[in-house]
């Protein structure tokens, strides 16, 4: 029987074990690499080349959606989904842009995850219920931060909720502290604020961050290895 190959990157140790053990369970699946992060990501795909790519939203420096482009370059062809803890409307709105096949809430069944690979592989897509409301409700809205807001006003709204400087936000994305400047004062206009307080408070309602940081809390571990895997990932 020819097999489908699945990459699992997700840097919840105990995550990724319970993924490989539940999709070795099923016929014509077979995990071909697991890795943690970006720099282990990248030359895994490369020279495995999986149909399937399970990408955790939120890794160790870096947040799942950007490093789409860049798994594809080393494996073209690859589907991929993204597996999320998160399901606010900045998180929807990166998904949605990058192109992927898939998203699946980590507080789902596992076997959800392991329904959404099948379909995936068979040509299709599959976006959990909750991803297409949010998408419906909030990403369509007039008002929405992205019907609003520019991408590069966007990015340093993201720097300013994580209490960077203007010139250290100069400085990572090489424009001038003055550009910078111009960006926050255009972010209060458009959006009718008076003070990074403001900005910050209107950031959390809709979830806009820099979507990188340690580890998050791993899903439990079966009760036993002779049972049908049926944890939860948290």
């Amino acid at each position: 029987m020819i097999s489908s190959t699945v990459m699992i990157v997700d840097d919840d140790r105990l995550m990724a074990d319970l993924l490989t053990t539940r999709l070795g369970q099923e016929p014509g699946l077979r995990v071909v690499g697991r890795a943690g992060g970006v720099e282990e990501a990248l030359p895994m795909a490369a020279s495995t080349r999986p149909d399937l790519i399970l990408l955790d939203v939120e890794l160790p420096g870096v947040d799942g959606p950007s490093m789409v482009a860049a798994l594809r370059r080393k494996a073209p062809g690859v589907r991929i989904i993204i597996l999320s803890s998160h399901h606010d409307a900045y998180t929807i709105y990166r998904v949605t842009r990058s192109n992927v096949q898939g998203y699946v809430e980590k507080p789902n069944p596992i076997d959800v995850v392991v329904e959404a690979v099948h379909q995936v592989l068979r040509g299709g897509v599959f976006f959990s219920p909750t991803f297409l409301e949010m998408k419906r409700k909030l990403l369509e809205a007039p008002g929405a931060f992205h019907r609003v807001l520019s991408e590069r006003e966007q990015e340093v709204m993201r720097w300013v909720v994580a209490g960077m400087s203007d010139t250290k936000i100069s400085a990572k994305h090489g424009i001038s502290v003055q550009t910078v400047a111009v960006h926050r004062r255009n972010i209060r206009r458009k959006l009718t604020l008076h003070s990074d307080r403001e900005m910050v408070a209107y950031a959390r309602r809709w979830g806009i961050r820099v979507m990188a940081g340690p580890s998050k809390k791993s899903m439990a571990a079966p009760r036993s290895a002779k049972r049908r895997v049926r944890g939860r990932v948290k």
